[in-house]
């Protein structure tokens, strides 16, 4: 496992649990992690050129989630349906941020988080070991 991530009331946790999917589990308590079970949410990463899946972010509200690991340059944007439940998401490739183009090849994306209600992006680059910040557009 990768990737760790849980709701706002920490009633749910998400983990990148391989490069193919973000399994979802359940927290009768926020701690300990011995009162998790696994919930059935699971969203499949398949065909989205991650080699190794690394990051999970939500938006505050949990409508948005954003995912990113090795073997792409590119943060993937996810639609959910239901606030943190990443089953059924979609996929909307047009929101996808490519950092090839504004950083340049050789970023390996290790986390991602969203600050001021979504209005900023910061990214973990762990091949150059920086931190890029990004202003998004509203």
């Amino acid at each position: 496992p990768t990737g760790l991530r849980y709701n706002n009331d920490g009633t749910r946790m998400f983990v990148y649990q391989s490069n193919t999917a973000i399994e979802g589990y359940t927290c009768t308590a926020y701690v300990p992690v011995s009162n998790v079970y696994q919930s059935g949410l699971r969203l499949a990463t398949t065909g989205t050129g991650i080699t190794f899946g690394r990051a999970i972010c939500f938006s505050s509200d949990g409508m948005i989630l954003l995912t990113a690991g090795d073997g792409s340059n590119l943060i993937h944007y996810y639609d959910c349906g239901t606030a943190f439940d990443p089953n059924p998401a979609t996929r909307d490739a047009a929101k996808e941020y490519n950092f090839s183009s504004v950083i340049g090849a050789g970023v390996s994306i290790a986390d991602i988080k969203l600050l001021d209600s979504g209005r900023t992006m910061q990214v973990l680059d762990k091949t150059n070991a920086r931190i890029y910040t990004f202003t998004l557009s509203t």
